[in-house]
């Protein structure tokens, strides 16, 4: 439900966004289409900081300490599915990325 929310008003207020960007169109000789593709990237760049700060990687991970308790760390790193990386999973594996870009049934 929240999701299905938030995706109609993301449409509404890109809608108005991109209705303002549009009367910027040839402001710093760019047009108004590149306009809304720079807005994006930056804002997308910021929110990314956010996301880092705010989002949480693992159940039992030094900065979850600070808003879960021992008991339902445990709990939620149970509920994890099986092919979920625990917190002893090593973080980053360049072979995992290569595999995928590989794999005919990525495309």
């Amino acid at each position: 439900m929240w999701m299905f929310g938030f995706q109609n008003r993301s449409g509404i207020v890109g809608s108005v966004l991109a209705y303002g960007i549009s009367y910027i169109d040839g402001l710093g000789g760019m047009s108004a289409w590149q306009w809304v593709y720079l807005l994006e990237v930056i804002m997308t760049n910021l929110f990314s900081f956010v996301v880092f700060a705010v989002l949480r990687d693992y159940p039992k991970s030094l900065r979850s300490n600070k808003w879960l308790t021992p008991r339902k760390q445990e709990y939620l790193e149970v509920r994890l599915s099986e092919n979920a990386p625990k917190t002893e999973d090593a973080a980053f594996s360049k072979n995992e990325i290569i595999a995928s870009l590989l794999n005919p049934r990525t495309y």
